[in-house]
């Protein structure tokens, strides 16, 4: 959702600029494909979010397994 949250900023943004006639209109320069290409950066902070992910998780698990409390033992195992 935050890919697309990014790629549709971008696109309003170009709509925007270019209604209000603020873009030159330059025969060598596409400014709506450098704009996708800046979107397609949110790609980049998705990859971000998902390795910081793993390491929260993987974090998690380990605390889990690390300091976990040690089971009592039971009357039964102490009589033998």
């Amino acid at each position: 959702m935050a890919v697309a949250a990014h790629r549709s900023h971008a696109y309003s943004v170009y709509r925007e600029l270019q209604s209000r006639h603020v873009l030159s209109e330059q025969p060598d320069y596409d400014v709506e494909k450098r704009l996708r290409t800046m979107a397609n950066g949110g790609m980049y902070s998705l990859s971000i979010a998902k390795v910081g992910s793993g390491i929260c998780i993987a974090n998690a698990l380990a605390i889990g397994f690390l300091f976990r409390n040690p089971r009592p033992i039971s009357k039964a195992a102490e009589s033998n």
